[in-house]
């Protein structure tokens, strides 16, 4: 994963916001759900925090696990709030263009819309594609 923070961006009583990214263990959260949580401990490599004394990688506001992360800290709480925006978003639109079982003609979003709605959604996707 990307490195996003150091060592410098967290000190302890800051307050950092913890997206659910997986639902397992002992979390009640359900994914994409964002709660506040207050570093504890700042070291070299880990910050704990007050919640279940949750442990993240500095670098990337990783839940340290044993097993797939529950969690991810932030330190901007928009940012965090963006970034679910933008997974469900995603997910979304994963759904509706996942093809049914029938012919391409007879897909809903294909009946639904036109050449020049397509032509922009491909054009959108283009564009990200060239990045």
């Amino acid at each position: 994963m990307v490195q996003r923070y150091t060592k410098k961006d967290f000190f302890v009583g800051q307050v950092v916001y913890a997206e659910c990214v997986n639902k397992g263990g002992r979390t009640i959260l359900e994914i994409g759900e964002i709660t506040e949580e207050v570093v504890t401990k700042v070291g070299n490599k880990y910050i704990e925090t007050d919640t279940f004394n949750h442990k993240y990688l500095i670098e990337n506001g990783v839940e340290v696990s044993d097993y797939l992360p529950n969690y991810v800290i932030w330190t901007d709480k928009n940012e965090a709030k963006a970034k679910v925006a933008k997974d469900r978003v995603f997910s979304k639109l994963i759904s509706l263009f996942r093809l049914d079982s029938c012919s391409l003609q007879e897909q809903r979003l294909y009946k639904k819309l036109s050449l020049e709605d397509l032509q922009e959604i491909e054009r959108i996707i283009d564009k990200g594609e060239t990045k």
